[in-house]
């Protein structure tokens, strides 16, 4: 089965806001630039991306709906909310990293991470994340084929985790102009946001 489409607005929604520099009002308005801070320390923008996962895998149970329903795109909002006070944080721990209480994740955000990681170690340029800074359409298209291409089970574990992680790479590639051996349909594109 194909990822729940509000599951993909809300990464596609916190990867452009994280790099755009306006996930949040506080962090717009922080004493630091936080985007700066995250892409010259690329474990600070995995351990973001793994706060992200973590909310969004173990969401607050006041985002069920009457029929008990997860809402997704309130919990994508509480993530990006449970994100910016990690970045805040940094602002007080001079180098000091440490995360908050992480639990356990699904198959498919492990997997989600594991893609965040590759997109992190860009082998087509090494200046890559410096580029990102306050550029969230740079890097959402990335994100937004792996999440188009992921198909799950009924478990909600990830099938066909090489394959997506390679159309990702390959949709990397293409910024580049490098073209894929497979050219892309239009729906493994789409995107949410521009």
């Amino acid at each position: 089965m194909k990822l729940d489409n509000d599951i993909k607005r809300s990464i596609q929604y916190f990867v452009y806001f994280l790099f755009k520099g306006t996930m949040d009002s506080r962090l717009i308005f922080a004493e630091y630039h936080y985007v700066e801070k995250l892409i010259s320390n690329p474990k600070l923008l995995s351990n973001c991306f793994l706060v992200f996962a973590d909310a969004m895998n173990n969401p607050n149970p006041n985002f069920f709906n009457e029929n008990m329903e997860q809402d997704h795109l309130k919990i994508g909002f509480s993530a990006e909310n449970i994100v910016a006070n990690y970045i805040l944080s940094l602002e007080d721990r001079n180098q000091t990293y440490e995360l908050p209480k992480i639990n356990e994740l699904s198959s498919f955000w492990q997997e989600f991470l594991r893609v965040a990681d590759e997109f992190f170690l860009n082998p087509y340029d090494n200046e890559f994340l410096q580029g990102l800074n306050g550029c969230g359409t740079d890097a959402v298209p990335y994100f937004a084929v792996w999440t188009n291409v992921i198909e799950l089970d009924e478990k909600i574990n990830v099938t066909n985790a090489s394959y997506s992680l390679q159309r990702a790479q390959d949709r990397l590639s293409l910024m580049y102009g490098i073209l894929p051996k497979k050219p892309f349909e239009a729906w493994e594109l789409d995107q949410e946001i521009w």
